[in-house]
């Protein structure tokens, strides 16, 4: 006679607290589950994109004690939120589904006060992400270097106690921001472009090595690129996005012909300090932080102002905050993150 075995599946509902259904630990941990779920079937190397709604519903934040948020990102492969801690110095890591902190990222001994931060999805084409830094490496000379690391084995690292190699170092003048472009399917093409705020420049690097390529120079007649600030570089095109603080504005720029052309010069009534940007690749949206008009400024692909969402008008922020800094997408769940350091958090908005 043949032996039927029975299986039982058991379904849990991980967002849906119902009253007298389950206590409080036994929800975080359910949560705690669903992360580690998450986590090992974001292993696959590509996953359908999600974009930013443009609805701007607050969904919650990230905070830890005496934090003071300067940079954000997302890790979609660990499903972390990586923050630069610009009050201590640390760079702090968070689970993205349950919002509980993690660890703090052990770097080497040299790398002081890092400042903003860049994630390179599949850097070595076996599917891991790193984790690119400005850190100052003289403190009394004001020097500034770039160093790269893979994320996972940084983290894993930092969970036990262990610090972990770089996989290269470069110099750089004043870093503000950078992104890595994808020039083509090799890794020897992919691009590291960092902007420099004090000396003006937008500077290239082989992501893979950290090798130094060049500085660009703006190919428009009587323009000069004056304090950059922000960068993000779609991945189709390469069209690349800019901000500068003085005078305010949103710069374009496109590769052709073996060279970077200025696309576009876009200013607007409502932007005023801008201090990060973040291409959607699905929405085609560019998502600017704005420090003086207390919110976020919505641009599309070609330049054009969209859209406003400003956080003291809708309770977010208080008349004398403007701490907003850093911004970036989680397209897994379509979340936008701001850093808002005047209140020592990051926004969390779907």
């Amino acid at each position: 006679m043949e032996t039927q075995q029975l299986v039982t599946v058991e379904l849990m509902d991980f967002f849906k607290k119902r009253v007298n259904d389950h206590s409080s630990s036994e929800m975080d941990s359910s949560r705690d589950y669903f992360s580690k779920l998450k986590n090992k079937m974001m292993e696959s190397k590509y996953w359908k994109r999600k974009g930013f709604s443009m609805n701007f519903e607050y969904a919650g934040c990230f905070e830890a004690p005496n934090m003071k948020p300067w940079d954000v990102k997302f890790s979609p492969r660990s499903n972390c939120v990586i923050v630069n801690d610009i009050g201590t110095g640390r760079i702090l890591v968070f689970d993205a589904t349950t919002k509980h902190f993690k660890t703090t990222l052990l770097l080497p001994p040299d790398v002081f006060r890092p400042q903003k931060l860049f994630l390179e999805e599949d850097y070595d084409d076996q599917g891991h992400d790193a984790l690119l830094l400005d850190y100052e490496d003289d403190l009394k000379n004001y020097f500034f270097s770039i160093c790269k690391f893979d994320f996972k084995q940084l983290l894993e690292n930092s969970l036990r106690g262990l610090q972990s190699n770089v996989i290269w170092t470069t110099h750089c003048d004043c870093p503000s921001s950078m992104a890595v472009w994808k020039k083509s399917r090799k890794l020897e093409d992919r691009i590291l472009v960092v902007v420099s705020y004090d000396d003006h420049t937008i500077k290239t690097f082989r992501a893979q090595t950290g090798e130094f390529i060049q500085a660009l120079e703006s190919d428009l007649p009587g323009f000069t690129i004056r304090h950059p600030f922000g960068i993000d570089i779609s991945s189709r095109d390469g069209r690349m996005f800019i901000c500068q603080t003085h005078p305010a504005r949103i710069i374009t720029m496109r590769y052709e012909d073996d060279k970077w052309h200025i696309y576009r010069l876009q200013e607007s009534d409502e932007l005023k300090i801008p201090r990060a940007l973040v291409f959607d690749q699905v929405s085609q949206h560019v998502f600017v932080s704005d420090r003086y008009s207390k919110g976020i400024q919505v641009f599309n692909k070609e330049g054009d102002f969209v859209n406003t969402f400003r956080l003291d008008e809708n309770g977010l922020l208080n008349e004398n905050q403007d701490g907003l800094e850093g911004i970036c997408l989680n397209d897994v769940t379509g979340e936008l993150y701001l850093c808002d350091w005047s209140n020592r958090r990051i926004i969390v908005f779907k």
